[in-house]
């Protein structure tokens, strides 16, 4: 899990806790905290809260 904040110590907590959440819970917390997180689910896809992907072949 990748967590693009300005706050070195919000990135560290954040990877930590979000490690551990939900699809829905790691949308939500990164909406609240205004970050972007990008993170592989079990399966191996490849999410992102963001638009950060979108234009990745």
């Amino acid at each position: 899990i990748s967590i693009i904040t300005k706050d070195s110590g919000l990135s560290d907590y954040l990877s930590t806790t979000l490690f551990l959440s939900t699809e829905d819970e790691i949308k939500k917390i990164s909406e609240e905290q205004d970050v972007e997180v990008i993170w592989n689910t079990l399966s191996g896809e490849l999410k992102e809260t963001g638009h950060m992907l979108e234009n990745q072949n």
